[in-house]
């Protein structure tokens, strides 16, 4: 039967069923959804399933005093839990049956569920926004962006939930704001920020410093670099040059945004067999202009939030064609997905992917016992 530090944590939240509806252990349906997703179900049938499947093999682990719930059971319950304290719940077990590492990059990126879309009722796709930890590659929050906002206003609220101090925090256009950066500086971590076009001015203003001091060959400039060169499979060779300028050599206009010191312009090189591409990013920081190298590897790293998460999640999970609409629901099956895909990267004992993994735990769930401590 469950036991130990599940049920210490767990029993801290609220069930949201009326009492003369709590047909099935509270901690019951937590623990089998959990139990499931690690098996790769995608959503309340499939959570029934597997459950129904391996019912004798659960019985010995949770009481189900009536038996497998069934998906509407689930997805009720999903649907009435408090999001955040889900989420909170999850991250205190997490961090009490694994090892945590230091944070280096935390990466801030927006996903949007595109099943979730309703055109008919103008309804647009859920778009949730993601705090991935690249030292323990884990996600360490998520908020749902209302339908009439947009990312600007979610990330502030998601920092406030993170413990950012001595971390570099990294974010696409989309973060690329005053305020955020000024956030994240009073929560004693630095940033790195992409520029792109939706900052016009500022965009023209280090496009045209970079051009001139490339064009000079940088010539009476302070300026510090780092390459980087990666040799990929399939006759893929990639190549990325950092320049770095202190922010004094801005060109054109005035930049008042807290901690900045460095401008940065990041050349991508990729060469196949069909040719050669090259593309500039630029990139604005708090980071100290002598230190390129870790400039570029918190670049580089920030994509990790997209290949290791994103990515994955519509790979595995098949996240990007559920159909949820309901917000709390939505996030709830989100994060216990983003949860047991960091136990999943973690699972040394069963080799392969995390879809090989998953089809190993449901043909065989006593390899369920060896990923999480319950």
């Amino acid at each position: 039967m469950l036991e130990g530090v599940f049920v210490s944590i767990f029993s801290r939240l609220e069930d949201p069923r009326l009492e003369r509806t709590r047909k099935h252990k509270f901690l019951d349906i937590i623990g089998l959804a959990l139990f499931a997703v690690l098996a790769g179900a995608h959503g309340y049938t499939e959570i029934e399933d597997f459950c129904r499947h391996h019912k004798e093999w659960l019985k010995h682990y949770f009481e189900l005093p009536n038996g497998i719930p069934s998906h509407d059971t689930f997805c009720r319950v999903f649907s009435a839990i408090n999001a955040q304290a889900f989420e909170e719940s999850f991250f205190t077990w997490l961090k009490a049956v694994i090892k945590m590492f230091p944070e280096n990059v935390i990466a801030i990126d927006g996903k949007s569920i595109r099943a979730s879309r309703r055109a008919r009722s103008g309804l647009k796709a859920l778009h949730i926004v993601n705090a991935w930890s690249c030292a323990n590659g884990i996600s360490l929050g998520q908020m749902i962006v209302d339908d009439k906002t947009n990312e600007i206003t979610v990330i502030p609220d998601i920092l406030k939930k993170l413990c950012i101090e001595g971390a570099i925090v990294t974010l696409d256009a989309m973060g690329c704001q005053k305020a955020i950066a000024e956030q994240v500086i009073t929560q004693k971590g630095d940033y790195i920020l992409r520029v792109k076009a939706n900052q016009g001015q500022l965009y023209d203003a280090m496009e045209t410093t970079f051009k001139q001091a490339e064009n000079l060959q940088y010539q009476s400039m302070t300026y510090y670099q780092a390459l980087d060169e990666t040799n990929n499979d399939h006759g893929r060779i990639e190549s990325r040059q950092c320049v770095v300028l202190p922010l004094m050599y801005l060109f054109g206009m005035k930049l008042k945004w807290k901690g900045l010191k460095s401008l940065i312009l990041v050349i991508s090189e990729r060469e196949t067999h069909e040719g050669k591409t090259e593309e500039y990013r630029y990139y604005m920081s708090s980071l100290d202009p002598k230190h390129p190298e870790e400039i570029l590897r918190s670049i580089r790293e920030h994509w990790q939030v997209e290949n290791n998460l994103h990515w994955v999640l519509d790979v595995a999970y098949r996240e990007d064609q559920c159909r949820i609409r309901n917000e709390n629901s939505a996030l709830n099956m989100s994060w216990l997905r983003k949860i047991g895909l960091g136990l999943l990267k973690r699972a040394e004992h069963i080799k392969g992917s995390i879809r090989r993994k998953q089809l190993a735990i449901w043909a065989k769930p006593e390899y369920v016992l060896d990923i999480v401590k319950i």
